[in-house]
């Protein structure tokens, strides 16, 4: 890693992204946006959001050669990741993002251009498309030292992945999720404790830092508590009226995306539920006549007692998890059986 960028990055870190961000504020201050009548009043924490997220997408073009740089995909345990410094991207994020700037459509026609089909995966056709043009609505993205990849959400993501190692000849580490349909088993915790194991002396390598257990059962537990947190915001949406959408839901899904495992995250969650809860209090619905609902609900088989019946959208009870964190002492361990327990939710 190069000096000269340690120290440009740390200064855009600590004085230029923070004073870039003060300016663009005073800009949009004279520009409020327009509201809809039928809905209420928009959350407070979406300029927080706003410039968490722009702080994260500003500081990565800064990130290459000052921090090994990951591309990671959603379902991956970034947490491992977080104690040799690694500067994370996660490129299925800047796809939705490049969807919203209307930029989608011209990204996938790249990738197509290049023999992808055009029943790929969106999300997979913008990141390759923005390989092959270097087009991004964010500026530049950090070119990778590493791609972590995992099959916990799909299949397509093992091959994208695949097609970005080819490209940028770099190392792709792929951590394999066992499927449950049941109990989680000792087996399926050993697979993944041994897969972490094994990632260990190559992320040493890329980062020239040694692994610390100490700090990674740190970040562990700020990342199982933001999920938490997360959990709890969701929560608030079974009042009534309620304190904001599904839309509202899946904007502020981004910083445990993106940003689990750092007190960013856990900071925000938390100002969020203060708000929500505030917002229940005084009957402050995200919509000010609501009579109806419509409930968004993904294929989900109950296969454990962990998932509750409710009105509202699908709560998780989070008792097992703690009861297993209690009784593993080994961090990769624990890692691992927090992460069995989510998947069969």
């Amino acid at each position: 890693m190069s000096v000269s960028r340690k120290i440009r990055y740390h200064l855009m870190k600590d004085m230029g992204v923070p004073a870039l961000m003060r300016l663009s504020a005073r800009g949009k201050k004279g520009h409020p946006r327009r509201q809809s009548p039928s809905l209420g009043p928009p959350l407070k924490c979406n300029s927080r959001l706003k410039e968490i997220m722009a702080t994260h997408y500003l500081l990565s073009r800064y990130a290459e050669g000052a921090k090994p740089v990951a591309w990671v995909t959603s379902g991956a345990p970034v947490e491992i990741l977080r104690p040799f410094g690694f500067y994370t991207f996660y490129p299925e994020n800047h796809a939705a993002l490049c969807g919203a700037q209307k930029l989608g459509p011209q990204l996938c026609s790249e990738a197509e251009e290049h023999g992808y089909h055009q029943d790929l995966c969106s999300y997979a056709r913008i990141d390759l498309g923005h390989y092959f043009s270097g087009k991004t609505p964010v500026g530049r993205l950090p070119k990778p030292d590493l791609l972590f990849a995992s099959n916990k959400i799909c299949q397509t993501v093992v091959y994208w992945y695949r097609a970005l190692a080819e490209y940028w000849k770099i190392p792709l580490i792929l951590f394999d999720t066992p499927y449950n349909f049941g109990e989680i088993k000792e087996g399926d915790i050993s697979y993944m404790v041994r897969q972490l194991e094994e990632m260990i002396p190559l992320l040493e390598q890329i980062s020239k830092r040694r692994f610390h257990h100490k700090r990674f059962q740190e970040i562990t537990r700020i990342a199982k508590e933001a999920s938490v947190t997360w959990g709890k915001v969701l929560s608030t949406m079974k009042a009534r009226p309620s304190p904001m959408t599904i839309f509202d839901a899946f904007n502020h899904l981004a910083p445990i995306v993106s940003l689990r495992g750092l007190p960013a995250a856990l900071e925000y969650y938390r100002a969020l539920l203060d708000e929500l809860k505030e917002r229940v209090a005084q009957g402050i619905g995200a919509i000010r006549d609501e009579r109806k609902r419509l409930m968004w609900e993904p294929s989900v088989q109950r296969r454990s007692s962990s998932i509750q019946e409710v009105r509202s959208p699908v709560t998780v009870s989070w008792k097992p998890v703690r009861t297993a964190l209690r009784q593993q002492k080994r961090p990769l361990t624990r890692h691992c059986r927090l992460r069995a327990y989510v998947a069969t939710l």
